[in-house]
């Protein structure tokens, strides 16, 4: 089931390894992560990717 809300995003998030929480949210300083997340088309390329 798709993720709609914020809320639900970080119920998800608060389950992960903390070491993984930790390089996701360093992550979000990088401008050019952001936006392969903000942009529809790279984050499709990048999920399929990872869906491999």
């Amino acid at each position: 089931m798709p993720i709609k809300t914020k809320e639900e995003a970080l119920e998800k998030l608060s389950n992960l390894d903390p070491k993984v929480l930790i390089r996701m949210a360093d992550l979000s300083d990088n401008k050019k992560a952001i936006k392969y997340f903000k942009c529809p088309l790279k984050y499709a390329v990048v999920k399929g990717y990872l869906n491999k």
